[in-house]
């Protein structure tokens, strides 16, 4: 925050504070908790507020902290009527106090998104408090008592809520995600030490997989366990010896994170959760010792998106396969903006793809390659085979001679949903377009589009990743020509249209003379 914007804020909070004791009758203690209460504040988003109100709502907040049960959240949502120039005047208060821990803003923030509530004001304290065994507040900062604890207060501003339903709903989800973050916290060291002893068998006793792709494996893992990786779940399973009964079962107690829940399930057949499926089955019979692809599920600790699920196979000191080590979390951003070189795994499948085509890395088309495959759609790049993903570096090498529109499609190995990359010209691609290419897709392939990630390379194209999420009887076999053609016929501009159309009739001169002649009213009718 600039000094002056710091300088502004500490002024209004001097005058809330002075109102606070003239009007409420304040003491010294409630004035310090208002001074935090405010401190990390936007200024701008306290400028539509009275001073009056902003007094009223601290000491509500400190009311509302006096006590909390150790280790528990404590939530309440509670309106509030402004007497000044409000948010609308009539808001909802979320607000909830717990142990001071990461993630706890984001994660509330995106259920908050997720449910479409506007948010006008989000403020994030964090107080030295020491309380009574029965979690009554003795003393704010008290910083010479080890029995002091660092605590976050979380007070949020969102439209009012009618309904009572809808108030009920909200709060439950809210207390869910605050035990899902502190058992995230709490499993994070048992997280990696469990990764880690999984290392320590592949050293100790190699699986039977070659050398070369069991170095990489071992070299990825320990560089997920060098906070590459937020874990957030972690179960065990083992395989039964009967293969008539073909049984996959938990190990009890196994169970960290949010996998502690047994209830908890992170894949999908169709629409429903299950432990395993057929395809899951078919890779642990594989000779591969990882599989890496998105879960079923999204995390609601930290980002609001599909989690990723990392699959290790666990074998016994003869090389025989014994069961899975599933692990759940979110690739941290080191994931996303390294270049491919730089991650085990993702560089043997860079190698692979060079060595194939015969480029030399130094060349000319080595470097466009090497290029492509560091800007190609990073979770797309973890789940994508060798052979598919060769073909379409290639294909987008060719793009760089000769741009237009392109589709490139994978199907995800366990039919749940296909991935769609889509170059279009950039000067064509808007909000309307991108609409009517998913509308295209949702409808080739059944499904619905579930996410869409927009990207401006360098060049005259953009690119755009669409998900389609498949929920039910076979994935279709649409002709990707035909659906390409579909999809470069919406990506031409009215004018294009025009140009077309007088190539046709052998006209091709007269199309600039007309190109401005047509007002925008008739383009869109006609």
């Amino acid at each position: 925050m600039p000094e002056s914007d710091k300088q502004t804020l500490s002024s209004w909070i001097n005058t809330i504070s002075s109102l606070a004791i003239k009007k409420y009758e304040a003491d010294s203690e409630q004035i310090e908790f208002i001074s935090g209460f405010f401190s990390d504040a936007i200024y701008e988003d306290l400028t539509s507020y009275e001073a009056g109100d902003l007094a009223n709502m601290a000491l509500k907040a400190w009311e509302f902290t006096a006590s909390r049960r150790p280790g528990r959240p404590k939530v309440h949502l509670v309106d509030l009527d402004l007497e000044g120039n409000g948010a609308g005047k009539a808001i909802t208060v979320l607000e909830f106090c717990t142990d001071d821990m990461p993630f706890l803003l984001e994660s509330v923030m995106g259920e908050l998104t997720e449910r479409g509530y506007e948010v006008f004001l989000a403020l994030h304290p964090v107080f030295l408090v020491e309380r009574d065994a029965k979690g009554a507040r003795r003393k704010l900062l008290g910083m010479e008592n080890g029995n002091c604890v660092r605590e976050s207060l979380i007070h949020i501003h969102i439209q009012r809520i009618i309904r009572r339903q809808e108030r009920k709903s909200l709060r439950q989800e809210i207390e869910n995600i605050l035990n899902d973050v502190r058992t995230v916290v709490l499993d994070w060291k048992p997280m990696r030490d469990r990764l880690n002893h999984a290392i320590s068998d592949y050293q100790t006793t190699p699986p039977p997989v070659p050398v070369d792709e069991l170095a990489e494996t071992i070299q990825f893992l320990q560089w997920l366990s060098d906070d590459n990786f937020l874990f957030l779940g972690i179960r065990e399973f083992r395989i039964e010896s009967d293969e008539e009964k073909g049984l996959f079962e938990e190990v009890r107690g196994s169970g960290l994170g949010i996998l502690r829940d047994r209830r908890v399930k992170v894949l999908r057949r169709g629409r429903e959760l299950v432990t395993i499926t057929p395809e899951v089955r078919e890779f642990l019979m594989q000779p591969s010792p990882l599989i890496i692809y998105k879960a079923n599920v999204r995390a609601n600790v930290h980002r609001r998106v599909h989690m990723d699920y990392i699959g290790i196979k666990q074998f016994d000191a003869e090389g025989g396969l014994t069961g899975e080590l599933r692990i759940v979390g979110l690739f941290t951003a080191s994931a996303y903006n390294r270049n491919v070189r730089s991650i085990p795994f993702l560089r043997r499948k860079a190698d692979l793809v060079l060595r194939r085509g015969k480029f030399d890395r130094r060349s000319h088309s080595g470097r466009i390659i090497t290029n492509i495959l560091d800007s190609y759609p990073r979770d797309e790049l973890f789940q994508i085979e060798v052979d598919l993903l060769f073909e379409n570096v290639i294909g987008i090498l060719q793009l760089s001679e000769r741009p237009r529109v392109r589709l490139f499609i994978r199907r995800d190995r366990f039919d749940r949903f296909v991935s769609a990359i889509v170059f279009v010209p950039k000067d064509a691609y808007d909000t309307a377009l991108r609409t009517k290419i998913g509308k295209l897709l949702s409808e080739a392939f059944d499904g619905t589009i579930s996410a869409f990630y927009p990207n401006f390379p360098e060049g005259s194209l953009a690119r755009v990743h669409f998900i389609v999420g498949r929920y039910q009887g076979e994935t279709p076999t649409p002709d990707v020509s035909k659906l390409e053609q579909d999809i470069a016929e919406a990506a031409r501009s009215w004018k294009d249209n025009l140009q077309y159309q007088l190539d046709l009739l052998g006209h091709e001169q007269t199309a600039q003379r007309y190109y401005d002649g047509f007002p925008t009213a008739y383009q869109n009718t006609f």
